[in-house]
């Protein structure tokens, strides 16, 4: 291999092939210098080749056109189309000649284009010429293959319709009892990660289990109404998804999409397996509109054709087809008895048509404006439709009369759908999704979105409802309260992004956790220290308040013992007088007793009689003396008590005041051990919290690291 700054032809090659018109430029300044015309044409070849080599997808504008226009289009092109067929552009290709399609997607070996050029069959490409060059063959054998891409960064095209007879025999009741019907485990690797949300056009929920399918850019994403998780991710390479409707029995989901004015297609998957069982349509336009009959005989598309067609599901083949709209098919459903079909169009066309033999049934006038959406009740006796003109309308399914019309969504009603109880939830232009009775009377106005409202969709048990808006934001209230539950992303990023925000989120909580933890410590002592101080002035205040307790005990019993004291020694003063008396009256006795002893000394009894005086007058005089010794014993207990008393009435007042101030200083501990007890509980939640969050993360990495193994084991499967 030569060096880079080698100068020769081949080495222009060397270049980034992204870059390859920079490239063409030097070869064509290389070629009118060398004076080589006749070199040019193999440059086109040679450009396929260095795709191929450079790892890069064989595209038909790159590498496929250029070698058609050398080779091919002189004799099949716009204006002269051999043989039907048209090799100037992607569309025609794929569309193929007189004799059908001349390529398979993903079969090289099948398709007839491949059997012309490398002459196996017969007539043979070029006619009357050899066979082109095996590099030029490996070129278009390698796009076929892959999927006849039409650009880089563009999906590969189906290989061929598949379909599958979940037709169901006439007269099968639809029974939805049993465990809910919910997708195995699948790869949650998105198909396409967008910068920001865009628009959810494409939403239904699953009739028998938690279950919300939500469409986007080359896939629909599978949400549990539940938990509000992704818990599955199908692919949709045909392009944009822009109609999601589930079976009746809730075992299919069917996706409408494509690509604008490139390709459209219809897709159903078996729930409980989540294979895709079925591809019907081909179309050059995107499907906007899909619906599948209850009877599952039938899947009806619309879109910018302004054609509804009804595709058998056993074969894809196209049973009949509505031509009367008379603008783009926007919404469309069959009835529940699959006897009726309602379509709608952007000219504010509005009918009902047979299912079987798609004669027309009813023709309802009143929409002035865009249908956006049509909805049958689930007895199939009324239809509801919503348009630009912002009103509701629901029509008698016997017939078609309008049997009601209010005005809903002021700029536009956009989206409809029934509850099981007859009650209808729709959205709109005004921002805002509503609940309605099945009068028309409005019941509930639900939060208002941030933008347009433009689908609606209701859980399987009828107690949520799921709104998008205009930025991709799809928010789930509870119908019976009108409060918010949560949101679904409908723009989740990669497993890879996921896994790295994952470890992010453990470095950077694992970071915090140190400061938040060292914080805490500091928050705890200082709350410890302050309950320590409640307790301790509280016990202090306790013992206190029970010894001043105590003292008031003592000092009211010392009173009631002074009192008992004072009033004994008023008595007994009292008292004093009385045995003073007595004294003298002795006395007086005594000195009567002994002048008759004078007179009559040899008396006996008069002697007696002195004895007798002198004792009562010693007995008086002793018992005076007793009272005045009892006195003064009273008088000193009382002093002896009000000194008590004093002092305790000192001391009371000194409790008191050190009680006050161990009060105070208790109000103040406990403001303070609330503050502590608070700050404390504050960082112990920060650090529960952080280390929480650091298990959810490394749970989330794990997770996330399971979901890529597994992710990449689906792939490697299906390879």
């Amino acid at each position: 291999m030569r060096e880079k700054n080698t100068p020769s032809f081949v080495s222009i090659f060397y270049f980034d092939p992204e870059n390859f018109m920079n490239v063409v430029s030097r070869m064509v300044l290389l070629l009118q210098l060398c004076a080589l015309p006749t070199i040019l044409p193999s440059l086109f070849v040679m450009r396929g080749m260095v795709a191929m080599s450079a790892d890069m997808p064989v595209t038909y504008e790159q590498n496929i056109l250029p070698l058609f226009r050398e080779k091919c289009c002189s004799c099949h092109n716009p204006d002269k189309t051999s043989g039907g067929l048209d090799l100037s552009s992607f569309l025609q290709t794929l569309a193929g000649g007189s004799s059908g399609k001349v390529i398979l997607p993903g079969d090289a070996e099948g398709s007839y284009l491949w059997q012309l050029v490398s002459h196996a069959s017969e007539p043979s490409m070029p006619p009357e010429s050899e066979k082109i060059s095996d590099e030029m063959l490996s070129v278009i054998k390698a796009w076929i293959s892959a999927g006849a891409l039409e650009r880089s960064g563009s999906a590969p095209i189906a290989s061929a319709q598949k379909t599958s007879d979940f037709t169901m025999a006439p007269g099968t009741l639809i029974s939805l009892e049993g465990p809910p019907i919910m997708p195995p485990r699948l790869s949650l690797e998105v198909v396409v990660e967008g910068l920001r949300g865009t628009s959810v056009t494409a939403m239904a929920s699953s009739p028998h289990g938690p279950l919300v399918a939500i469409g986007g850019r080359e896939q629909v994403l599978l949400y549990s109404t539940e938990t509000l998780e992704l818990i599955g991710v199908l692919p949709f390479p045909e392009g944009d998804v822009n109609s999601l409707r589930f079976s009746r029995n809730a075992k299919l989901l069917i996706a409408g999409g494509g690509r604008p004015a490139r390709s459209g297609r219809v897709v159903a998957w078996d729930i409980s397996s989540g294979i895709r069982v079925a591809e019907l349509g081909d179309e050059f336009d995107e499907v906007l509109v899909a619906d599948l009959s209850g009877d599952q005989r039938l899947v009806a598309i619309g879109g910018p054709s302004r054609v509804v067609r009804l595709l058998q599901t056993v074969n894809g083949s196209t049973e009949s087809e509505i031509k009367k709209h008379t603008d783009w098919v926007t919404t469309l459903e069959f009835s529940p008895d699959s006897v009726l079909l309602a379509t709608g169009d952007r000219a504010g066309n509005l009918f009902l048509w047979e299912s079987s033999g798609a004669r027309e049934y009813a023709l309802l006038r009143g929409h002035t404006g865009s249908i956006t959406g049509v909805a049958w009740r689930p007895d199939g006796a009324v239809l509801a439709s919503v348009s630009e003109d912002g009103t509701c309308r629901l029509w008698d399914a016997d017939g078609g009369s309008q049997n009601k019309s209010w005005n809903a969504h002021s700029g536009g009603a956009l989206g409809v759908v029934w509850l099981g109880d007859g009650r209808l939830i729709t959205c709109g232009r005004d921002n805002k999704f509503k609940l309605w009775k099945p009068d028309g009377v409005l019941e509930r106005d639900f939060e208002k979105l941030a933008d347009i409202g433009i689908r609606v969709s209701v859980s399987s048990d009828s107690t949520k409802v799921l709104a998008s808006d205009w930025t991709g934001a799809v928010v789930v209230h509870d119908i019976s309260n009108g409060k918010r539950i949560g949101s679904i992303d409908s723009n989740p990023v990669r497993l890879e992004k996921r896994l790295l925000l994952a470890r992010h989120d453990v470095l950077e909580h694992s970071k915090a956790i140190i400061p938040a933890d060292n914080a805490f410590t500091v928050a705890d002592i200082a709350r410890t220290t302050a309950i320590h101080s409640v307790q301790t002035g509280t016990q202090i205040f306790k013992e206190l308040s029970s010894k001043r307790t105590m003292l008031l005990s003592t000092i009211d019993t010392s009173n009631a013992e002074k009192k008992k004291l004072s009033d004994d020694l008023k008595m007994t003063r009292e008292s004093l007088g009385d045995l003073k008396g007595s004294i003298k009256k002795a006395e007086s006795a005594l000195e009567a007793c002994r002048v008759a002893a004078k007179a009559t000394p040899d008396d006996a009894a008069v002697v007696e009689q002195v004895i007798v005086a002198e004792k009562n007058s010693r007995q008086a005089k002793e018992a005076h003396e007793t009272v005045q010794k009892s006195i003064g014993s009273a008088k000193e207990l009382i002093d002896q008590l009000t000194k008590q008393i004093v002092a305790d009435s000192s001391e009371k007042v000194i409790l008191e005041a050190m009680l006050e101030e161990i009060q105070s200083k208790l109000t103040a501990d406990s403001i303070y051990r609330d503050e502590t007890i608070r700050e404390a509980t504050m960082h112990e939640e920060a650090v529960v919290m952080l280390r929480k969050k650091i298990s959810n993360a490394e749970l989330a990495v794990i997770k996330w690291q399971n979901e890529i193994d597994f992710a990449q084991s689906q792939e490697r499967s299906a390879n």
